[in-house]
């Protein structure tokens, strides 16, 4: 929407476009002229996983797809459940947003899975930008836990403050 102009690339655009930013979507080819491409890095998209201490919670994943394209949302720092998480406390709108000191200490593909090492400063989420079917099952520290669905298509879970292991699997 703001990336593309007169099939140009807008570098300003990117700032923008949330979808590309939490997708994590790093590079973007597009054609140039007589038959070659253009490679761009996208210097704002987000990690494969990463953390954030608030939630936005509505009730369908087109609404979700709503507030995302909306470029004053900063995915950086909330993000949008499909469902109600009112009842759990983490991200209940007393945080702070994205942290700079929460980080992800490691990321691993696994054969069936991920998994996040994650150090939160306060309770948040765990986004994890691969898409949500049944068939996926996370645990914090071996303890099950619920999987959402963030931003209308990819995982969230909900972590306590402190240094943890998040698996994601699939079985």
């Amino acid at each position: 929407r703001y990336w593309i102009v007169d099939n140009s690339l807008n570098p300003e655009g990117l700032a923008q476009n949330n979808f590309l930013k939490v997708a994590g979507v790093k590079y973007i080819v597009l054609p140039a002229d007589q038959g070659s491409t253009q490679y761009f890095e996208n210097p704002y998209a987000f990690d494969r996983a990463y953390v954030v201490h608030e939630a936005v919670s509505v009730p369908s994943d087109e609404e979700a797809v709503e507030i995302l394209k909306d470029d004053t949302f900063d995915p950086a720092q909330s993000v949008i459940i499909t469902g109600d998480v009112s009842s759990t406390g983490a991200g209940s709108g007393t945080g702070t947003g994205r942290s700079t000191e929460s980080a992800i200490e490691s990321y691993t593909a696994l054969k069936h899975g991920f998994s996040v090492t994650a150090d939160l400063t306060e309770p948040g989420y765990v986004v994890l930008t691969e898409n949500m079917v049944p068939f996926w099952h996370a645990a914090v520290d071996g303890n099950p836990v619920t999987i959402h669905k963030a931003y209308g298509t990819f995982m969230t879970v909900e972590c306590p403050a402190g240094k943890h292991e998040i698996s994601f699997s699939f079985r």
